[in-house]
């Protein structure tokens, strides 16, 4: 899940992890939201993991469900449909995206309103707006253990700037004038406190994307 401080663009390139991802299983499905980044809403892992986000709140929360809890999530839920028609965009910059994976092929496919235009397959509207307000009882909050970065080459006038820290691992270069880099969860609430500053690294200022990677998700790299 991603949390974009001030630029628009990522790349997505696979970082997986690769014990997590023989904890967790494989990815089933995802659902997120991209605009000025990507948010995590609703991800299912063959175990019967979930991690999502509920409706109200901010912090990610985390579940094991039981094989008939898994089981009746998916119920009825045309996966393989997903990726089957064009994304209707509708001029809408938020795009709701799901993707899911058949057979190890991810297919993906996006649209500006999911839940209300009539334009939006009515197979992608039921896998959305049943996962999305999917909340199983007794989860328990999900902290990442890692984080992918996107620094993005920022230009003057500067509203307020911090230093990478010398602690951090340095970013890497990366296509377009961009840097990359991969923290630890720990670094989270420092990310946090300096939401919509520019980052100086080497003299040079950057627009600062993060993005807390579930296992097995699509980061940067």
């Amino acid at each position: 899940m991603l949390v974009s401080l001030t630029a628009p663009a990522f790349a997505d390139v696979a970082i997986v992890s690769a014990r997590a991802a023989e904890e967790q299983g494989r990815l089933e499905v995802t659902l997120t939201g991209e605009h000025i980044g990507k948010v995590l809403y609703f991800a299912l892992y063959s175990s019967g993991r979930v991690i999502f986000k509920p409706d109200d709140q901010s912090e990610y929360q985390t579940a094991m469900l039981s094989p008939a809890q898994h089981k009746a999530i998916l119920h009825g839920l045309e996966l393989r449909s997903v990726g089957k028609s064009p994304d209707v965009v509708d001029g809408f910059l938020d795009l709701y995206c799901v993707q899911a994976w058949v057979h190890g092929v991810r297919q993906r496919q996006c649209a500006g309103n999911i839940e209300f235009s009539r334009k939006v397959p009515a197979a992608l509207v039921k896998i959305w707006s049943r996962l999305r307000h999917f909340e199983p009882p007794g989860a328990t909050p999900w902290v990442p253990t890692r984080l992918g970065l996107l620094l993005l080459p920022s230009k003057p006038p500067y509203d307020s700037v911090w230093a990478w820290p010398g602690a951090w691992p340095r970013p890497v270069e990366s296509p377009g004038d961009s840097l990359v880099a991969e923290l630890p969860g720990t670094a989270l609430p420092e990310l946090e406190r300096h939401a919509g500053e520019q980052v100086d690294v080497n003299g040079k200022k950057y627009h600062v994307n993060y993005q807390s990677l579930v296992p097995s998700e699509d980061g940067w790299r």
